[in-house]
């Protein structure tokens, strides 16, 4: 019976608009109820239990406040809860309300220095109602993950921060203020969130690794940017190799040379760079003296050349004068100059150079992982004692404990394949994008080998040295 008054008493007060509470008292009688006006709950009376229509307050405690002394008290004085509720709803600096034994008024509070429950901070105090956060007033609240200038709301735009400027939720989700903030933070319009609620949203999840693309120009319409000399994101390529499978369809349909797309797999925007158009003379000379084949895949000592890979992470310094202007040999200047920086950086793992983006410039990396694939750069990297080739008779750990072998980053590949004496090597697995080492096993490994998803074979430099020359066949397995 009590159930089923409560039930039908609520719905007889949802179907009728002047219902803001209704009672029910089994001292009373059950199979009754009496519908209210009102939503103050002042009146008591043991022997009933009155459901009141949520309006976004609820008892707690407020602490730092206090109640208006001021003489304009008399304006912030209720004689009900309804009226004091409509009186903190107007005001933004209010954050709750008490309920004031003797003259049975509510009293509306604001920032102050005492803290406020039933009986505190007096026995006078017979309720304090908290303003929830759905009682607050929206605002707009954005985040990107990363700003390339100073912003004036924030030192940190990957946590949440408040667009004061954006008034109204229109202005605050337009695409329009969205640009604005790209254009000036330098980053793709895409990267960048905003919602218009009265709380700070939940914390922003990392984001997922997308293909970044940059060139001079486009001479026809880009579906994905009116701005392709500031990165975009490339929608269409879904992994590292479409990333790079499709510059020539950009080249093709914008009608630019390949080598001036830059192309960039990573989980940010990054870093601004000066995409320099070059004369056909040039272009020309610097083919001549791109890659790892160009005669400098060896700087000084102590290096490998990766060709077609950038870096992966940020930049630990971005050198934009070498010092080689007027330089005969502007490629063999820039990757020396560049190798004696890195050498000077205990951070630098590795460094990049790209007759694309433009010589005499370079990057320095904290990473020695070269599986950041892009056609327009070159990457020199630290001599980890593993070399890209060919493993013959091995097999990745399928065990309960393949989880333990499977890394991120090849320096963590590195690091784990150096501590197991059985290790061979390891191989970098498309579409993850994520490195395995390598045990004694039944097939041969190498770039596209067993099958497509093969991105690179790093082998162990003593691996390599007491491989023989015996041939072994394979088959081809698909994961």
């Amino acid at each position: 019976m009590w159930a089923c008054s409560v039930n039908n008493a609520k719905a007889a007060c949802d179907a009728d608009s002047r219902c803001k509470s209704f009672g029910i008292s089994a001292a009373w009688g059950l199979n009754k109820a009496q519908l209210w006006g009102s939503s103050d709950t002042s009146n008591k009376n043991a022997g009933w239990n009155l459901w009141v229509a949520d309006s976004g307050y609820v008892e707690g405690s407020i602490d730092k406040a206090e109640y208006d002394k001021s003489g304009s008290w008399a304006s912030h004085l209720y004689s009900s809860e309804d009226a004091a509720v409509a009186g903190c709803d107007a005001e933004d600096n209010c954050l709750g309300m008490w309920l004031q034994s003797g003259s049975n008024k509510w009293r509306t509070l604001y920032a102050g220095g005492r803290n406020w429950a039933i009986g505190v901070p007096s026995p006078t105090v017979l309720s304090v109602k908290v303003k929830s956060a759905s009682s607050a007033p929206s605002q707009c609240f954005r985040t990107m993950p990363q700003c390339f200038m100073p912003l004036k709301e924030t030192k940190d735009p990957s946590n949440w921060f408040i667009d004061d400027t954006a008034a109204n939720e229109g202005d605050c989700t337009s695409q329009s203020r969205a640009q604005l903030f790209a254009t000036y933070c330098k980053v793709d319009v895409s990267t960048i969130q905003a919602q218009w609620v009265s709380a700070e949203p939940e914390p922003v999840p990392p984001p997922a690794f997308q293909c970044y693309r940059t060139m001079p120009f486009c001479k026809k319409k880009l579906s994905e940017t009116n701005d392709p000399a500031s990165w975009f994101v490339d929608a269409g390529a879904r992994d590292s190799g479409a990333c790079t499978g499709r510059i020539g369809a950009f080249a093709r349909h914008c009608e630019i040379d390949a080598s001036e797309i830059q192309t960039q797999w990573l989980d940010r925007t990054p870093d601004p760079t000066t995409t320099t158009t070059t004369t056909t003379t040039t272009t020309t000379t610097a083919a001549a003296f791109v890659g790892c084949d160009s005669g400098y895949t060896t700087p000084v000592g102590g290096y490998n050349c990766a060709s077609g890979s950038v870096g992966v992470g940020g930049a630990v310094q971005v050198l934009r004068n070498l010092g080689c202007g007027g330089q005969p040999d502007m490629w063999a200047c820039s990757v020396n100059n560049a190798k004696t920086a890195c050498d000077a950086d205990e951070r630098c793992k590795s460094f990049g150079v790209s007759a694309a983006w433009g010589l005499n410039k370079a990057q320095l990396w904290g990473s020695s992982d070269t599986s950041n694939k892009n056609s327009g750069w070159n990457l020199w990297v630290v001599d980890s004692g593993y070399v890209e080739g060919s493993i013959d008779k091995a097999e990745y750990d399928k065990s309960p404990t393949w989880a333990s072998h499977i890394y991120s980053s090849e320096d963590a590949a590195v690091a784990g394949c150096d501590a197991e004496d059985n290790c061979l090597g390891m191989w970098l697995q498309s579409g993850s994008n994520k490195w395995r080492t390598l045990y004694a096993g039944g097939r041969s490994w190498a770039q596209g080998v067993p099958n497509g998803s093969v991105l690179s074979v790093k082998v162990k430099k003593s691996t390599q040295a007491e491989e023989s020359e015996e041939y072994y066949s394979y088959s081809y397995y698909y994961y």
